[in-house]
């Protein structure tokens, strides 16, 4: 909390060194890893969650994330443990999201949308799984599709401020500057301490000057 990473690591280690099984400690550590990339540890980490909560789902994302990333992937593994995540925890989002963004990876536009929006119908505030789908219609030329799922899911959490700045980006994209400084000013009315949407709008206001 003090920002003190270095001896945050070390004492997390001693704990797992005093208590393997803690899988809290497990769990800062492999967010660690994830924040460097270093995915072998990320992986390490996540077996060692697994082995003590395999029940949880966890483990299973954070696994998946260590095999589509590192050197040598395991796509059908990561695939795997996606799967297994939301086997054991249907209702969380993460895992329809994240497997998801596999199949438009790879394609598969038709079954990402459907896993999209079984993540947003789990939690309509994952913006995951929102900034995932509409960036999928972004990709396929589909802006305006893009922006009404944006206004559609915006109607269901209104007081959202992160899919307000999403909207802003996306109308900053297509040049269109006044509504896009509109879409920032909502993220900021509803978090005064937004910093991407405070920044983004200040940039808007000044290219509209």
């Amino acid at each position: 909390g003090k920002g003190d990473v270095a001896r945050a690591e070390q004492e997390w280690r001693e704990a797992v060194r005093l208590r393997p099984a803690m899988g809290a400690a497990h769990q800062m550590l492999a967010a660690l890893a994830f924040s460097r990339s270093d995915w072998d540890s990320l992986n390490t980490r996540a077996e060692l969650i697994i082995a003590g909560e395999p029940y949880a789902p966890d483990g299973y994302l954070m696994r998946a994330a260590a095999r589509f990333s590192r050197r040598n992937p395991d796509p059908a593994g990561g695939e795997a443990d996606l799967k297994k995540a939301i086997e054991l925890a249907p209702q969380n989002p993460v895992g329809y999201a994240r497997l998801a963004g596999v199949r438009a990876a790879k394609g598969n536009f038709k079954e990402a949308e459907k896993l999209f929006e079984q993540a947003l119908e789990k939690d309509a505030n994952s913006l995951e799984a929102l900034q995932g789908l509409v960036g999928m219609y972004q990709a396929q030329k589909q802006v305006p599709r893009a922006l009404a799922r944006l206004d559609q899911q915006l109607t269901k959490v209104p007081n959202n401020p992160a899919f307000f700045y999403l909207k802003g980006t996306i109308l900053w994209a297509e040049k269109d500057l006044e509504k896009a400084q509109a879409a920032f000013e909502q993220a900021v009315n509803i978090n005064k301490d937004f910093v991407d949407a405070l920044l983004s709008l200040a940039q808007v206001q000044f290219l509209r000057a």
